[in-house]
């Protein structure tokens, strides 16, 4: 393994043609980038709010692929529990994933929304939710753009 890459605690190779690579989070934030049809699954059951994130899921479209790379996910968590426990259900995630999506090919707090992260505390969350916490995301960064504006204005006596 190349120093600084991610360890692969579990490959799982699905029937839809799909392999998951699920790696612990890393502190550096620093993880293999997998071309199709390889998805990354960030295993974080560890944190405060267990969670685990598709990287680049924006990619994947199809409802009964989705489907099956989440059996997979919670077939993994219940072969592999932590403390505290990782609590989802797949409609739940389905609709956190499709929102997702949505919110990518909108253009929609984009970076954001290109990974989907199945926290415990999204569960049952609908739209209005989603909609609300991409507004407030999309605020705060025109807010810090402004700023840095405003400062570099000011820096340049403008």
């Amino acid at each position: 393994m190349r120093p600084g890459a991610a360890e692969i605690l579990h490959t799982e190779a699905l029937p839809c043609g799909y392999t998951l690579r699920f790696v612990k989070t890393r502190e550096d934030g620093r993880y293999p980038a997998l071309p199709l049809p390889e998805l990354l699954v960030i295993d974080d059951r560890g944190a405060a709010d267990p969670s685990f994130r598709l990287v680049d899921s924006c990619r994947i479209v199809r409802r009964r692929e989705k489907r099956e790379i989440l059996r997979a996910v919670m077939d993994y968590d219940a072969r592999f529990p932590l403390d505290p426990p990782w609590r989802r259900t797949l409609r739940s995630m389905e609709k956190e994933w499709m929102i997702h999506n949505v919110a990518w090919r909108l253009g929609l707090c984009a970076e954001s929304a290109r990974h989907v992260d199945l926290n415990n505390a999204e569960e049952g969350r609908g739209w209005r939710h989603f909609f609300r916490r991409g507004i407030a995301l999309a605020a705060r960064r025109l807010l810090r753009r402004l700023r840095r504006r405003t400062a570099a204005d000011g820096e340049t006596g403008r």
